[in-house]
């Protein structure tokens, strides 16, 4: 489980097509091929990002991702789940609590981009120079014992 029941969604987008597979809770980024007005475009997709390195952050995922064959399996609509290929329910705005976090953050810290699609509380990490790490919101608490803080994003 990547994300509390605990949040406040102030603001969210579902027109993006996601064709991967994740776990909610990460932040998707536009994909290069991203392009077009219309909302049932298939170019208008997002991905979870491997490096932030220039990537656009467009929101945090609310559903968990999956690979489904419908034509064999009724979908579990008790399950929050959404089947990869399909929309997405992403926030984009508010307060979540998830466990999708590298490093340590501090109250009041800046949420960057990381990698695969965590959020970092620096924007360097490692080696590998990320000063162009794109900003995803603030955390408004420290790490609990299950490794999960409050994060508002503002995208």
């Amino acid at each position: 489980m990547a994300l509390k029941a605990d949040r406040q969604i102030n603001a969210y987008e579902i027109q993006f097509h996601f064709p991967d597979i994740s776990e909610r809770g990460v932040v998707v980024s536009f994909s290069g091929s991203t392009s077009g007005v219309n909302p049932d475009s298939t170019d208008n997709t997002v991905h979870v990002p491997a490096s932030p390195s220039g990537m656009v952050p467009v929101g945090m995922l609310l559903a968990d991702v999956v690979s489904l064959d419908l034509s064999k399996y009724a979908r579990n609509v008790y399950k929050n789940e959404q089947v990869s290929g399909e929309k997405v329910p992403l926030a984009t705005k508010g307060w979540l609590v998830t466990d999708k976090i590298y490093g340590t953050p501090a109250i009041g810290g800046t949420a960057y981009l990381g990698y695969s699609g965590y959020l970092s509380p620096t924007s360097t990490d490692g080696n590998e120079s990320d000063e162009g790490n794109a900003v995803v919101g603030k955390f408004l608490s420290t790490l609990d014992e299950n490794n999960y803080a409050r994060v508002a994003i503002d995208l």
